[in-house]
């Protein structure tokens, strides 16, 4: 995106304000009477800011606002009511404006003002740019864009073209589906690989599809490609619908000189392949036009609101027409599958899935509807609320009332009335809570739809498959946002309420309905999902909605190819804008027409909301020279009787279009023929279960049984197996020794080692108290940050004072580098032999019972996070923190200490898994790889121990030989 570089300096348009905010004090104290004078010379009535008591309110509010010393521009409302343009404007008729220095200067500083926030909004953009990329790079975030925009800037920097000769070397041709749908930076990235090259490259895609522009996709990139491709081929026939149907879609879009308004989108009419010509439609044992244009005409426009409750009502009488019996295809009956309603809006798809269950059509609904919109979210809402106080008996009686939970106003009367009854749901409620705070949500929650009967009772409601999928759904994105952010009953209500009352904040795929599993139903589906679909029966009763943006929509449109954000909001910019939607209009009105293979219905009428729409301009003005303002132009005053004369004189001649008046019938509900019953008989699981297969990870090995790997363990082996006796203190414990252990507190120092930046340590008091205070550990702010700040200054290896984590800057670490690699089946004695060969050349001792752990034979995936891997004078090392407390002075980490540690939790097995998975790492990124000469080691960092006065103390040092990573590489090899 474009955002237009500010004109003037910043500081330039500052001190020009400042200036004008001074002239305007001193114009106020010198003119303050007159200033008053003027607005009484011929009596306030004359403007139009209203009666004489409100003008006084306005001067004192002006007064008070030139006499603050501050003039800030939260007071730019007042000032800009005295601004020479806005009172021109607020003159009655037959009534001069006033003139004076003080109101030209209002207007010069509303000028001024506007320029500075439009300088610092593109100052913001710029810099947010800059500032998101560092922050990602820092916290080693990478988006799927980010992705593209970092292969993009590869290839345009240094052994960028390197970098394309690898790729054209291993693809020697390159083909590109749905190309319409692409953006600048894909487009950027082919052409950079394959452009002015011999290999083959071939963009396949329909511009006149290009209707996702909401997701990045840009039509203009599509047309600057074709502009520029040496040669392009059109495909001239349609395999989806039937030739009569095709014909009339032809004749539609052929009604307009400019159907897609942009001069690199034309309209090319396809011949049929004919395939559906076999087997007609036929209504009555008769054909009937393909295509049926309904034409809604009413001498007053219709309003948004009855359209919508006409459209639906009328759309689902005639398929209950359909599928009486009266319609057939060859030699069957019409079926609830065979039809597709196409509808623009998720309010559009309720109002028709609402009016079909009214005559009982079974339907199914595919829409982007945020899933926290339904009205089973308010009632989970109601019944967490009540879980969450189970002694409140009005949240109590809120939940029961619900759907979800079925009761009746009498029916709660009854409960509330009967003691017994009312003490058992308030102890069932109080065990729910209870529940939910020893087992977690999902599990809470499952027992409560259980032993309520929430399934069948919401399978026995109209739509009932659709609520109890919203109801699971709900569920599973509650249960992740627990687990994500560690969220407690409160934390819980007010996640869910944020996600109800602001749906803006829920746009994730993943909060969008799912569909309810129907595949015998009527499809409700957005235009937008229908692509590259087809259905039998089109209905496309909603494309007339107008081409504007929406409220407070910012002004994006394209400038030489270039999507461009005019911060300014100009006049010229946004009609563009809305020129740019109406192509889309007509775009999305090309796609939802061309779905059906065998009928296609399309509403069009007298709308209120519909005067600048997409078929407005197609019937409206066929010879448009400039689409927007002649539509505009076309649209006042439009009668009923102009619309039907316009649709009549464009298609009345084709036979394969019959335009008819908008039904209005009432229809009678749909009886489905009853399906003979067939018996059930299981089907016989035959196949042998492999209990080997799965994911594990150094945690798993050492534990015996199945640990989820999804994070980072953290020290969670640290505390000490039961057959050990603790370690007696006989002193009381100071400084880093004091500092408490287990899993919680290596996890706070984990996460502080991982945030600083070891280069420069500025940020460290704030990030270490903020982690301390998180985790809920006083006292140690300043003795965790000396901890850091030996652990990063201490040489890691002896005799180069020179090698320390202070010398790594933020580019050259990789942060919790998360592994993944596949493995066979591992047993503890395969382990066992690789490691008693190779026992001699490893540093450290090998424990000697690692051929007694208790895993089962492991195959699938061994999956792990290394604390830290950092690059260091062309060598990549490993590093693990570890917070293991093993004694009350420094004396306890001495090398010989550490061995031992080494030993006792297997650590010596985990360096060399994590070795393993760094040297694959490297060998399938990094050119010429050799382990000799780029892998410098592993150390483990046993950070209460590290002391730069005492080198070797709290330090584990290890490079495993190669030919032993080599072997054990093969152990887990497939």
């Amino acid at each position: 995106m474009v955002i237009p570089t500010p004109l003037r300096d910043i500081e330039t348009v500052k001190a020009e304000c400042a200036t004008i905010w001074d002239k305007l004090r001193d114009c106020w104290k010198r003119g303050e009477g007159q200033i008053r004078a003027i607005f009484k010379q011929n009596g306030w009535a004359k403007y139009t800011h209203g009666n004489q008591a409100k003008m006084e309110v306005l001067l004192g509010q002006l007064g008070q606002c030139l006499s603050d010393a501050a003039g800030a521009l939260d007071q730019l409302d007042c000032i800009g009511k005295f601004a020479l343009s806005s009172i021109e404007k607020s003159v009655r008729v037959r009534q001069s404006a006033p003139k004076h220095e003080l109101f030209a200067l209002c207007d010069a500083l509303l000028k001024s003002e506007r320029e500075l926030c439009l300088n610092l909004q593109a100052e913001f953009f710029t810099w947010a740019r800059q500032e998101l990329k560092r922050r990602k790079v820092k916290r080693n975030v990478l988006s799927f864009d980010d992705l593209l925009t970092r292969f993009n800037e590869a290839l345009s920097g240094e052994g960028g073209e390197a970098l394309a000769r690898v790729i054209r070397a291993r693809f020697k041709a390159a083909l590109v589906d749905e190309f319409q749908d692409t953006d600048p930076v894909q487009y950027s990235i082919f052409r950079k690989i394959y452009g002015g090259q011999k290999s083959p490259v071939f963009f396949v895609g329909d511009p006149k599809q290009a209707i996702y522009g909401f997701r990045g996709a840009d039509v203009f990139t599509y047309i600057g490609a074709a502009e520029t491709a040496p040669n392009q081929f059109t495909l001239g026939k349609n395999w989806r619908s039937s030739t009569d149907l095709v014909r009339a879609v032809n004749t539609l879009f052929q009604c307009n000189e400019r159907p897609f308004i942009l001069n690199g989108i034309p309209f090319e009419p396809v011949e049929a392949a004919g395939e559906c010509d076999g087997e007609p439609l036929t209504i009555n044992g008769e054909k009937e036009p393909p295509f049926k244009l309904w034409l809604a005409v009413q001498e007053a426009p219709i309003r948004r609101a009855d359209a919508d409750s006409l459209l639906t009502q009328t759309v689902a009488a005639e398929i209950a027409r359909l599928l009486s019996g009266h319609a057939k295809i060859g030699e069957r009956k019409v079926q609830p599958w065979d039809i597709a309603v196409l509808v623009s809006r998720n309010q559009e798809a309720r109002l028709m899935q609402d009016a079909l269950m009214h005559l009982e059509i079974p339907s199914v609904l595919y829409s982007s509807a945020n899933v926290f919109q339904s009205p089973e979210a308010t009632e989970l809402q109601y019944i967490l609320a009540a879980v969450s106080e189970p002694g409140n008996e009005k949240l109590l009686k809120a939940a029961l009332t619900t759907d979800t939970l079925g009761l009746t106003g009498n029916d709660l009367e009854a409960l509330v009335l009967d003691d017994r009854a009312w003490d058992a749901k308030l102890i069932q409620f109080q065990k729910y809570h209870q529940l939910w705070s020893e087992k977690g949500f999902i599990q809470m929650l499952r027992t409560l739809l259980l032993e309520q009967g929430v399934r069948s009772r919401l399978l026995g409601y109209p739509a009932g498959e659709r609520r109890l999928t919203n109801i699971l759904h709900l569920s599973e994105l509650l249960h992740g946002m627990c687990v994500e952010h560690g969220l407690g009953m409160t934390g819980m209500l007010k996640a869910l309420a944020e996600q109800i009352e602001n749906p803006d904040t829920a746009r994730s795929e993943q909060y969008e309905q799912r569909l309810e599993s129907d595949e015998k139903a009527v499809r409700i589906v957005t235009i937008h999902k229908s692509k590259g679909l087809e259905y039998e029966i089109a209905f496309c009763p909603f494309c007339w909605s107008n081409a504007e943006p929406a409220r407070g929509q910012s002004v994006l449109f394209h400038q030489n190819g270039n999507l461009t954000l005019d911060l300014e909001r100009s006049d010229a910019n946004l009609r563009t804008q809305c020129e740019e939607l109406l192509a889309e209009k007509m775009r999305l009105l090309y796609v939802a027409l061309t779905r059906a293979k065998r009928r296609c219905y399309l509403v069009w009428g007298h709308f209120g909301y519909g005067r600048k729409s997409a078929p407005a301009y197609l019937f409206g003005v066929p010879k448009a020279q400039d689409a927007l303002e002649d539509l505009e132009r076309h649209s006042q005053g439009v009668t009923a009787a102009q619309i039907r004369e316009e649709v009549e004189r464009a298609l009345g001649r084709e036979s394969t279009i019959e335009i008819a008046d908008l039904p209005v019938s009432a229809a009678q509900p749909y009886e489905p023929e009853r399906e003979e019953t067939l018996e059930l008989r299981p089907r016989v699981f035959d196949r042998l279960i492999t209990r080997t297969s799965g994911i594990t990870s150094f945690t798993g090995l050492i534990r015996g049984h199945d640990i989820a790997p999804e994070s980072p363990d953290y020290d969670s082996a640290e505390t000490p197996p039961d057959d050990e006796d603790p370690v007696e203190v006989q002193a009381p414990l100071t400084g880093i020794f004091a500092f408490p252990h287990g899993t919680r507190p290596g996890t706070c120092l984990h996460q502080i080692l991982q945030e600083l930046d070891f280069s420069t340590l500025d940020s460290m008091p704030d990030i270490v108290t903020r982690k301390l205070r998180a985790f809920s550990i006083r006292d140690f702010d300043e003795v965790v940050c000396e901890m850091v700040r030996k652990t990063v200054s201490v040489p890691l290896e002896p005799g180069r004072p020179d090698f320390t984590l202070s010398r790594v800057g933020a580019p050259a670490r990789l942060q919790e580098m998360e592994f993944l690699f596949p493995m066979s089946a591992v047993t503890p004695a395969k382990l066992a032999k690789v490691f008693a060969e190779g026992r001699q050349h490893l540093d450290g001792p090998i424990p000697s019972t690692i051929d007694r752990l208790q895993f089962r034979p492991v195959s699938g995936f061994m999956k792990g996070f290394i604390d830290l891997v950092f690059e260091f004078e062309d060598r990549f090392y490993l590093v693990d923190w570890k917070s293991n407390w093993l004694g009350a002075g420094l004396d306890a980490y001495a090398s010989a200490a550490i061995q031992i540690e080494m030993t006792r939790r297997f650590y010596t097995l985990q360096l060399s898994i994590y070795t393993v998975a760094l040297d694959r790492f490297l060998r399938a990124r990094k050119p010429g790889y050799n382990y000799e000469k780029h892998f410098g080691g592993a150390y483990y960092l046993f950070l209460r121990g590290i002391e730069p006065d005492r080198p070797g103390f709290g330090i584990h040092r290890a490079k495993p030989p190669a030919h032993f990573v080599e072997k054990l590489s093969k152990v887990f090899t497939p």
